[in-house]
């Protein structure tokens, strides 16, 4: 199994969040680097909060991404990052680096299931959007067959939760160049990410960002 992330830098990123002031009644984002890089710095890219905005162009949005976290984290870090804003709703994301960390599929929704029941009980009547794994550009076949899996285990586990919303960007064709390649992981296209071919570039969080206000649409006021 590979050597676990800096502990220190993961703490820094929730000491960051707690220097800001407090903001509630957001949708959050949390999850990993994904979220992490929607940022100006030291990333480049229009924060998220900026981007994905209200009816009137208000912030209503905050991102609480950390990047190489996983469930374990975001469920530990939970009392910290997510309790103190009161969300209306979570955009949680999870799965590339449990995978590197040795987690299984079963053992990712698990962990993530008992975050969500916190949310629920916490916040009554919360929307929670579950974020599917995304595909990339690199030789990872292993990877994709157990993307596959935790996709399924997700998509089951909110089909039984009214609360629940399972979002994709395999199920939509901005990622694609051709419809027909939709939900292959590796088949996404290749001009939207930087060149570790994870990560997405200035063109990728684009087309992030067009597709976040087409699956939140209900509920960005």
């Amino acid at each position: 199994m590979p050597v676990r992330v800096n502990l220190k830098r993961l703490e820094q990123s929730i000491v960051n969040f707690e220097r800001a002031p407090v903001v509630k009644g957001r949708i959050l984002f949390y999850g990993d680097s994904f979220f992490t890089r929607w940022k100006p710095e030291p990333w480049g890219h229009p924060s998220l909060e900026s981007v994905i905005v209200g009816e009137s162009g208000t912030e209503c949005t905050l991102n609480h991404g950390f990047g190489s976290s996983t469930a374990e984290e975001l469920l530990y870090y939970y009392p910290r990052a997510v309790k103190p804003y009161e969300p209306c709703a979570i955009v949680y994301k999870t799965f590339g680096n449990d995978m590197l960390f040795g987690y299984s599929p079963s053992d990712v929704l698990e962990i993530s299931a008992r975050l969500f029941e916190y949310a629920r009980t916490d916040f009554p009547g919360i929307r929670l959007y579950l974020f599917g794994p995304e595909g990339n550009r690199k030789p990872t076949t292993d990877y994709h067959i157990r993307k596959r899996e935790y996709d399924s285990l997700l998509r089951h586990y909110a089909s039984q939760h009214e609360d629940c919303t399972y979002i994709s960007i395999m199920e939509s064709p901005l990622f694609f160049y051709d419809r027909a390649d939709m939900g292959d992981f590796a088949k996404v296209r290749d001009d939207i990410f930087v060149e570790d071919g994870v990560h997405f570039n200035m063109k990728g969080y684009e087309l992030f960002a067009e597709f976040f206000k087409k699956e939140l649409a209900s509920i960005l006021v």
